[in-house]
């Protein structure tokens, strides 16, 4: 269960800065927060909750002012990546929702939004460094998801073919060229795989 971190005794607040030091203090507070979002039924009332019910998700009782409980899809699971970040990921280990969750007394608040498969796939090309292939779930994807991750390349290079204008000469013009090339290497690789140009956003 998700504590209330506001309902804390706030001698509690003022004996754990005091022994811990207040950053390390917080940073615990929101370290605990993300295992007990993980390990719980709670989800944030914050987000689209039809987009979330349309997946598959039940939505339970009023937990506090900031989560609900609810129950997942078979085979999904919450896995804690920050210590104000947590995602959820599909019986495919695919990243479907992202929650945020700042657990500090002071400024506590929660939200989820709803992880576009394939946009959020098609970042690991433009901005990622290791070698580009083809996502390792690809053969797990729809062809909608497909469609959406070929589409959101082609984005991201007429992103980056009409930013290139506007970027100075030295490192900034080689970190472009960079993305330009390992996009048309997922292009390359797209083509490979007997997919066509979509002709971008979706």
């Amino acid at each position: 269960m998700i504590e209330n971190t506001n309902r804390r005794d706030p001698y509690v607040h003022f004996l754990g800065g005091m022994s811990d030091g207040p950053e390390r203090y917080i940073t615990d507070i929101e370290a605990a927060g993300q295992r007990q979002l993980v390990h719980g039924s709670e989800i944030p009332k914050s987000g689209p909750w039809d987009q979330l019910e349309a997946l598959g998700f039940v939505r339970g009782a009023d937990v506090d002012d900031l989560f609900v409980t609810a129950e997942l899809p078979a085979g999904w699971s919450k896995q804690a990546y920050h210590s104000m970040g947590s995602i959820i990921v599909d019986d495919r280990g695919i990243e479907r929702v992202s929650i945020f969750y700042k657990a500090a007394f002071y400024d506590r608040k929660a939200s989820f939004h709803i992880v576009a498969v394939g946009p959020k796939l098609a970042q690991n090309v433009t901005w990622g460094d290791d070698p580009v292939t083809l996502p390792s779930c690809w053969d797990q994807l729809t062809d909608s998801e497909k469609t959406d991750y070929a589409a959101a390349i082609e984005n991201a290079l007429a992103a980056e073919l009409d930013r290139r204008g506007r970027v100075p000469d030295g490192e900034a013009l080689r970190q472009s060229q960079k993305r330009i090339d390992r996009i048309a290497t997922a292009q390359t690789l797209l083509a490979q795989a007997g997919m066509r140009p979509t002709g971008g956003i979706r």
